[in-house]
């Protein structure tokens, strides 16, 4: 009865290891080969999840038929998903597009849990662009001409004409005004400073005694000097 109860724990400890160690997506090798390429297309956002006891982990992308070097995605991580755009990374896809993903447990050597084999792929739309270009493609860029402000001012409405024209003859009128009054207002000064010198007296002079103003006329004499004669009877 004991042995039976040991052998049940082993079991069910064994199972527990299985379903708690593997990957998700992309699905864990122990799949099979029914599941092996599996198409991936660049840029396509991959939600990558695996189960696993162990503390802290690295998720390492390795290309087959490749380069001998794994792509680090993470590095000494607790987590156990990650959102993955998919990519070459830095591996050159002419030479494999096949790849596989591990787990490590952080410092060691040995995989802990390894992914199926999958494919990554250009999309469609970029292999379709790509090959309908010829090999020596140009591109002409055309540069319009800015318009000048000469040619913008023949855009104005008929009402902004006529109220430039207006604004005009106001402005020359306002003008003309203001030298007439200014001329007519000369003019009159002119005639004030005339009336007043006429109305003015004419200056007395200086030595002249006030009645010597008027030279008195003397009687003549006969003899001339001014001297009576006196007939003699």
């Amino acid at each position: 009865m004991l042995r039976l109860r040991y052998l049940s724990i082993c079991c069910i400890l064994t199972l527990c290891q299985q379903v708690t160690c593997q990957f998700s997506t992309p699905p864990d090798s122990s799949s099979g080969s029914s599941v092996n390429n599996i198409q991936y297309v660049v840029g396509q956002l991959l939600h990558l999840q695996w189960t696993t006891s162990l503390n802290e982990t690295d998720l390492l992308m390795w290309q087959q038929n490749g380069s001998v070097d794994p792509y680090r995605i993470l590095i000494g991580t607790s987590e156990q998903s990650f959102d993955w755009v998919v990519s070459y990374e830095n591996f050159n896809s002419t030479n494999s597009t096949a790849f596989i993903l591990q787990v490590f447990e952080t410092g060691s050597t040995s995989p802990s849990l390894t992914s199926v084999q999958f494919n990554i792929t250009e999309s469609k739309s970029t292999s379709t662009t790509a090959a309908s270009l010829p090999p020596t493609a140009t591109t002409t860029i055309t540069v319009s001409p800015v318009p000048t402000a000469s040619a913008s001012t023949s855009g104005l409405s008929g009402g902004a004409v006529a109220g430039i024209a207006i604004g005009s003859a106001l402005g020359a009128l306002a003008i003309a005004g203001l030298v007439l009054f200014g001329l007519r207002r000369r003019s009159r000064e002119g005639q004030t400073l005339t009336e007043v010198k006429e109305d003015t007296p004419a200056p007395v002079a200086v030595n002249q005694q006030p009645w010597q103003a008027e030279t008195a006329e003397l009687p003549q004499y006969p003899d001339g000097r001014g001297n009576p004669t006196h007939e003699l009877q």
